[in-house]
């Protein structure tokens, strides 16, 4: 479960710098969505980028750490 958090910001890395990362964790198809929403991890208590993702017939969710841009889940599935 994620939620937003006003105050997390400050200590985020960019929306852009989470878009990168997306880019390089990614496969190389012609046209990708891509979106990326700002939360709090209720799980970790930690500010958190979920990057959703549609290429093709596969969807992809990755949650970034938003403090250093680690990767703390990766999930691909077939639509």
């Amino acid at each position: 479960m994620m939620r937003m958090e006003g105050k997390e910001h400050l200590n985020r890395i960019s929306r852009e710098t989470a878009m990168q990362i997306a880019g390089r964790e990614l496969p190389r198809v012609e046209k990708i969505h891509l979106w990326v929403f700002p939360a709090l991890s209720y799980e970790e208590g930690i500010p958190v980028y979920l990057l959703k993702a549609y290429a093709d017939l596969t969807s992809y969710d990755i949650i970034l750490d938003a403090r250093n841009g680690n990767i703390i889940k990766r999930t691909e599935r077939c639509l």
